[in-house]
């Protein structure tokens, strides 16, 4: 059974690797470098990434506290009777 090994033993460098690893956090944070961008115009800009994985990954970014999400209100669309 392999040990649980504190924070404070690893290596900063090995830290930083566990949570920047996979395919899309890095492709994810170059784009929001640029600019604050809507969930939509990111995943546009990422072309292969669903929906899902980049739901994923923003909320690991977010719990790591690497990004900060903003909600921004929509207007509401008017029904027409």
């Amino acid at each position: 059974m392999a040990k649980a090994v504190a924070i404070t033993d690893q290596c900063p460098m090995e830290i930083g690797l566990n949570i920047l690893g996979g395919k899309w956090k890095l492709k994810i944070l170059w784009q929001i470098s640029k600019g604050a961008v809507r969930f939509n115009e990111l995943q546009r800009r990422l072309e292969k990434i669903t929906t899902k994985t980049l739901t994923q990954q923003l909320r690991e970014l977010e719990e790591q506290k690497i990004i900060q999400r903003t909600v921004y209100s929509t207007p509401q669309s008017t029904a027409l009777a």
